[in-house]
């Protein structure tokens, strides 16, 4: 990337772009059509040419561009930037708070020493836990815009079947730590499966 960026400033200039255009032409350019494979494949074995059609690009340029794709690629994308100082503001403000009460915890006389530590490690873990909303799920029907479309990070869209099935394992499971993973339990579930 920093060649084609140093050839482009290279071609930019009316003296440099006409060397190179004169470089180009040698007794090694040729446009050679219909060749048999055989005088292909020698030319390439041992017709090389050797110093010909290698355009020297001037090792300052070339240093000054690499230095330049350094900085774009250590640059983070403004909005990423914008984000992360959102997030980090937030949680100064979450952490302000949550002092402000745990010092309001500690003055506090009717309580004894063991009750005021958890109900502060109560409050740390409640506040500057990381909450993030439960997902609604939308059964898709046919025929119903429901089920296509876009969504937001909260919705999952689930077809009937599926919801059912997870619906019934999850009964299965309850069922099986209620009665101690007994094989009553789940035979009597089938039982039920068989009647609907």
């Amino acid at each position: 990337q920093a060649e084609a960026m140093v050839l482009g400033q290279m071609l930019l200039r009316p003296d440099k772009r006409r060397k190179l255009e004169d470089d180009g032409y040698n007794r090694h350019a040729s446009n050679d059509r219909n060749l048999p494979q055989w005088f292909l494949d020698d030319e390439r074995r041992y017709a090389a040419p050797d110093g010909y059609g290698e355009v020297e690009l001037p090792e300052e340029q070339l240093a000054n561009a690499r230095e330049y794709l350094k900085t774009i690629n250590s640059r983070t994308i403004k909005k990423v930037a914008e984000a992360k100082a959102r997030k980090r503001r937030r949680a100064t403000r979450a952490l302000t708070k949550v002092r402000k009460k745990a010092t309001a915890l500690a003055e506090k006389s009717d309580m004894s020493e063991r009750e005021k530590s958890k109900e502060v490690a109560k409050l740390y873990k409640s506040k500057l836990s990381e909450k993030r909303p439960p997902k609604k799920l939308v059964v898709g029907k046919k025929f119903s815009s429901s089920s296509g479309g876009k969504s937001g990070r909260t919705v999952k869209h689930v077809d009937k079947r599926t919801r059912s099935d997870t619906r019934g394992e999850k009964f299965a499971a309850k069922r099986a730590k209620r009665s101690g993973g007994s094989k009553s339990g789940s035979s009597r579930q089938k039982k039920q499966f068989k009647r609907k």
